[in-house]
């Protein structure tokens, strides 16, 4: 795949699978016991939308052809596409570690019944 138009339609096919696997995974979740780990990948392939997204932007503007104010091009918004989508998915994963330690630590101090 070589043409930037057939790239961009790829990358917006992994975003609509992704987003209805999130869907299905969240559905399952709220229809059992709230498991953590499944809300948690439900999360996570909604963080992986945004970074398709920003993905497909970025590649879209990184391929535009040199101008008069980016005589070199337009290739380091890729690279800048790039730590938006690390900061991310460090956020997500931040966030989910934060609500699984206070989710563990009260019931570490609970004490077992006799």
């Amino acid at each position: 795949i070589t043409h930037v138009g057939d790239i961009i339609a790829l990358f917006w096919l992994g975003a609509l699978v992704n987003v209805v696997l999130s869907i299905v995974k969240l559905g399952l979740a709220q229809v059992a016991t709230h498991p953590k780990a499944l809300m948690a990948d439900a999360l996570h392939g909604l963080g992986d939308v945004v970074a398709e997204v920003v993905t497909a932007v970025a590649y879209t503007e990184a391929a535009r052809p040199s101008d008069r104010e980016h005589p070199w091009g337009h290739g380091k918004l890729e690279s800048i596409g790039a730590v938006f989508v690390t900061c991310i998915l460090l956020y997500i994963a931040a966030s989910m570690g934060w609500d699984s330690f206070s989710t563990v630590v009260p019931l570490l101090s609970e004490r077992p019944p006799l």
